[in-house]
């Protein structure tokens, strides 16, 4: 009996090349045909056929587990170390939710230690930040409403930030390209995923605003400057705290806008609220950082929603700022890379594997790793336990004509995991009859990744490995529904 079986393959799932073929147009598999008949068809490629094709010059590895029996029914250089990219962020939301708690929320508090007497604090005012990594400036008005009610608008001591709950992570990746807005600080005190919105009308009119829905204060602390000069669109340095910019002028052709990584985030949050608050009627002088453990009594605070709530929109949107303050919260550690190290510890103790190698939690480093077998292991044993129940994404595996799903009776949840020449997908298949796999498909290149600069954004050649990564693993999950889930 033939066992690969594919419905056709579409050439909108391959990339155009000349140096590459694409797949000739392969039916499923018939039945054996009886002694004197026909020959039998040929069978269909094997995933060793299709990384060979698809991923000529890389690394590719595809591993398939029954969740009921534990036995890997599939695997291709399973036990092959590759780095995961956002696939991290599985193993993240795992680590966060046993060393913290599925109910577990952040919180941001205000603190007065001091009596009001005539609507005037006499004392200190002190913004205590939690971790948050989602508070944004609409909900700093929400507090400063709340400090309005407790009857205060003005103080006569220091307007205080604590931020000392997290380490401060100046950026998570020292890779990536300098403008990156997905690649911002981390610190115990966050806003707006720590992003600044930059908008210009030509190279003379520019501002910078804490951005939200509803309320978009000006920015100080963070400057721009616009100046005719060679190299690249944006220049940055980091001086005393502070982010200074300078963009390229010949760029700002028009009006346009573009989030910028904030580096220093507790002063930055602190400089917004104030600004908030006196546009509130609350006057604040001008921020300190705390010294010492923060004072008085709470009169305002702002809470998160539960923590597995957080991890899902994390595994949705693949926020790296959420997921690296889960993991520094969940591992205490003092760096990023040690909050790292403690989280692959705990998975090799966690789940018996041996291959996991972290650095960070958000999986934007390329200096992560783990093998197929392990993240499909992991995944296997969380699914059985419904640790991973809601909170991974829909994934669409593609029939042959395209826009119709290979088995709509058969569901794909997982995250995917992207960065130049690198790419990952790890998750859960609900096929018929109860059946319940694991997988993990991970592919990369990354002599490719060396060479390329590390302050491109889209270097040479990485849409083109992308897109042929992507269908290296709808057509192995593809396969892998036709022949296990049915």
């Amino acid at each position: 009996m033939i066992r690969r079986v594919f419905l056709s393959l579409l050439a909108s799932l391959l990339v155009a090349s000349s140096a590459l073929s694409a797949p000739q147009h392969v039916e499923r598999a018939k039945r054996p045909l009886a002694r004197g008949a026909q020959e039998a068809p040929p069978a269909a490629p094997s995933i060793s056929d299709l990384a060979a094709r698809l991923n000529p010059n890389g690394s590719s590895s595809a591993v398939l587990i029954d969740l009921a029996s534990g036995k890997i029914l599939e695997s291709y250089q399973g036990d092959k170390s590759m780095p995961p990219a956002s696939v991290t962020k599985v193993l993240t939301t795992l680590f966060g939710i046993e060393r913290l708690g599925a109910g577990f929320s952040f919180t941001t508090r205000l603190l007065a230690s001091g009596p009001v007497q005539g609507g005037i604090l006499q004392g200190d005012l002190t913004l205590v930040g939690g971790g948050d990594p989602s508070l944004d400036s609409d909900e700093l008005v929400l507090m400063i409403e709340q400090l309005k009610e407790a009857g205060i608008r003005g103080i006569t001591g220091d307007f205080l930030f604590d931020a000392s709950l997290l380490p401060h992570v100046v950026e998570i990746d020292d890779g990536q390209p300098v403008e990156a807005a997905y690649n911002p600080g981390v610190a115990g005190l966050n806003l707006n995923f720590n992003r600044v919105y930059f908008q210009w009308n030509g190279p003379d009119e520019l501002s910078l605003r804490a951005r939200a829905e509803r309320h978009a204060p000006p920015v100080q602390r963070v400057s721009m400057v616009a100046s005719n000069r060679g190299g690249p669109v944006y220049e940055y340095s980091y001086e005393n705290g502070r982010d200074r910019w300078d963009v390229l002028a010949g760029a700002l052709k028009g009006e346009g806008a573009s989030w910028l990584p904030v580096r220093n985030p507790p002063p930055y949050a602190a400089e917004v609220f104030r600004t908030l608050s006196r546009d509130y009627g609350v006057i604040l002088p001008f921020p300190k950082v705390v010294s010492g453990a923060a004072k008085g009594r709470e009169v305002a605070r702002m809470e998160r929603r539960e923590l597995k709530l957080v991890c899902r929109g994390m595994l949705h949107f693949s926020t790296n700022l959420t997921a690296e303050v889960i993991g520094l919260r969940a591992s205490g550690a003092s760096s990023l890379a040690a909050s790292g190290r403690a989280m692959e510890a705990w998975a090799k103790e966690a789940f018996g594997v041996s291959s996991p190698s972290f650095r960070d939690h958000s999986g934007l480093g390329d200096r992560n790793r783990i093998s197929a077998q392990d993240m499909a292991r992991i995944v296997a044993v969380s699914g059985k336990r419904g640790d991973l129940d809601g909170l991974l994404r829909r994934y669409f595996v593609p029939s042959g004509n395209g826009n119709k799903p290979v088995d709509p009776d058969v569901e794909v949840r997982a995250k995917t995991g992207t960065l130049n020449f690198v790419r990952g997908l790890s998750g859960l298949i609900e096929g018929k009859r109860g059946k319940r796999l694991a997988f993990a498909i991970f592919s990369s290149d990354l002599e490719a990744r060396a060479a390329s600069n590390g302050g491109q954004a889209k270097p040479r050649g990485s849409r083109t490995f992308a897109n042929r990564a992507r269908s290296f693993e709808r057509l192995v999950l593809r396969d892998w529904i036709l022949t296990h889930a049915r």
